[in-house]
């Protein structure tokens, strides 16, 4: 498997998760974790912003989020912002047929999670110089029995 690492902080998207007592599952805004929780933040507002959208969005005819879709991305947030070692996503993206996008864009990676309907997430990871993986998962977890 591949284990696409963050230079800097040596943590690896397949690294082993183990809840945290600290200031990421706290919410504490003080100390090393405080980026990484405004990141979260960041990202559950950008979430929750998506329920405002309504069908043709972009001008083309795109579909709204469906509201399944937005909750499950949701969830998700809530249960990773708990591992410390867990990287926050880049972006949230609302796709044209109702899906919602997690992705992830670094340097050596880009990892994309399409919460596509409730139940099911297809990935995408591609990590330089290496070939383009895609799986599919019944939940957007993708690491194991995290979730």
């Amino acid at each position: 498997m591949i284990a696409a690492q963050r230079s800097d902080a040596g943590i690896s998207l397949v690294s082993p998760l183990a809840p945290s007592s600290g200031p990421a599952a706290t919410g504490s805004e003080n100390g090393p974790f405080a980026e990484q929780n405004l990141q979260w933040n960041q990202i559950t507002a950008d979430l929750l912003r998506l329920r405002q959208l309504e069908d043709d969005w972009d001008g083309q005819g795109a579909s709204a989020p469906a509201p399944d879709n937005v909750e499950g991305a949701l969830e998700w947030v809530r249960l990773m912002r708990s591992f410390t070692q867990a990287i926050p996503p880049s972006q949230v993206v609302p796709g044209v047929t109702g899906e919602v996008l997690l992705v992830w864009q670094r340097e050596s990676f880009f990892l994309e999670a399409e919460i596509c309907q409730p139940g099911r997430v297809e990935w995408m990871l591609a990590v330089t110089g290496l070939p383009t993986k895609h799986w599919v998962t019944d939940s957007p977890c993708f690491v194991g029995s995290v979730c």
